[in-house]
């Protein structure tokens, strides 16, 4: 049986996350997937029966890991206290260093997700039967189907994009080759893509399918286990092997099959240079799929030209407000056309669009509220000054670095 302290230090840190929640925007996804490990993790620790000595050097591991998830918890909210008592001029001032803050917590939690999937790899070295297992498999699945659900149910727009990237993606002759969707942050580059590797024409097209995000702050290592995970049951058995022998495995799961590879926000050349040689070029149409701010990101990793995604149109911009606003609901009469405009305003910039919506939703649902904002929508906007540094962050991170203070 589980040992009592663990148990309570990952239950501690389960409420940590829970209570703590508010205060973790921007790395939402991650906290939530940090909490379904650790919640897998206590399960597999209840049912765990072995070797003495060998389970109590597991136990010794997992205690250490829930420690690490702790600290960085704490930390992210007392840095975040820390932003939210300065005034809005220092705010502004400290934006990009929120942003990398948000990269680096959010590398943390990876980090210590992969570590538990780790430790979970290593079961059969303590003794743990099959079945139990098994059952926590068939849970971890079913936890990343619903989390898929919710992203799918989001999308918005962009089947004339959809459609011309899978086109590109369709193109060419039968060496692997790489497509390439460019824009700035916030436009919807991993909503497009997600849209393109769940279409139907795709799933039929490709017979193999994997998705990794892999941020300002990546390790091919990581990168090459996520892709490893996606396409062979066996994934868990490679954590203790090096970065040579990974990239060998990749390749000889890939060699045969006709695949499609999503490497989502990739910030610099170097991420395809260190992982390119892991996918075999097998004369079968392979394609990779790269999402990047970053135009020399898609012009380095193939000659073809990049797809670089517009602004949403007004149409889908209000299809996107109104979904977020109403949630499925029909507008109004008397507030469609205050809100087309509001939505107009927000110049199809899907992240902005999602703010007015939010300040929207929270608000009385009538014609001089929304007249209201519509003509003062700037001023609205700055109420949220949170959100509103988000989309200034995003902004930010575009500039060429001759621009930035």
């Amino acid at each position: 049986m589980a040992d009592a302290a663990i148990s309570f230090l990952i239950n501690n840190v389960g409420k940590l996350l829970m209570q703590e929640a508010s205060k973790l925007v921007g790395v939402e996804d991650q906290v939530k997937s940090l909490h379904d490990e650790l919640n897998l993790i206590k399960e597999f620790l209840g049912d765990s029966e072995g070797n003495r000595d060998k389970v109590k050097e597991l136990m010794s591991q997992i205690q250490a890991v829930a420690y690490r998830a702790e600290d960085v918890i704490d930390t992210y909210v007392v840095s975040m206290a820390k932003h939210g008592r300065r005034n809005t001029l220092k705010k502004f001032l400290h934006t990009r260093d929120r942003a990398v803050m948000l990269r680096g917590v959010a590398t943390d939690i990876e980090r210590i997700n992969n570590d538990i999937r780790r430790i979970y790899a290593n079961k059969d070295t303590y003794g743990i039967a099959k079945g139990d297992a098994s059952e926590l498999e068939n849970r971890r699945s079913s936890l990343s189907r619903r989390r898929r659900k919710v992203e799918e149910d989001e999308v918005v727009g962009f089947m004339h994009d959809a459609e011309k990237v899978m086109e590109l993606l369709r193109q060419g002759g039968r060496h692997r080759d790489v497509v390439s969707i460019i824009g700035m942050g916030g436009l919807g580059k991993t909503t497009l893509a997600k849209k393109i590797y769940n279409h139907s024409s795709m799933r039929k097209r490709f017979k193999c399918f994997a998705w990794v995000s892999v941020s300002e702050e990546f390790r091919s290592r990581e990168l090459l286990l996520g892709i490893l995970r996606c396409v062979t049951p066996a994934a868990q058995v490679l954590y203790q092997l090096s970065d040579e022998k990974l990239e060998e495995e990749l390749r000889k799961c890939l060699v045969h099959k006709k695949y499609l590879i999503v490497l989502d926000d990739v910030w610099t050349t170097k991420v395809w240079d260190e992982i390119k040689a892991a996918f075999p070029d097998n004369l079968n149409g392979s394609r990779i799929l790269i999402t990047s701010r970053v135009k020399e990101v898609g012009l380095h990793a193939s000659s073809s030209r990049p797809y670089f995604l517009p602004f949403l149109s007004d149409d889908d911009s209000w299809e996107l407000f109104s979904k977020k606003v109403f949630r499925g609901e029909v507008c109004p009469p008397h507030l469609k056309e205050n809100g087309e405009q509001i939505a107009k305003k927000c110049r199809g910039l899907p992240l902005a669009i999602v703010v007015a919506a939010g300040l929207l939703a929270a608000r009385d649902q009538n014609t001089a509220t929304w007249n209201e904002m519509a003509t003062n929508f700037s001023w609205y906007l700055s109420r949220d000054p949170e959100r509103c540094l988000d989309i200034l962050a995003l902004s930010y991170e575009d500039l060429h670095a001759y621009l930035k203070p």
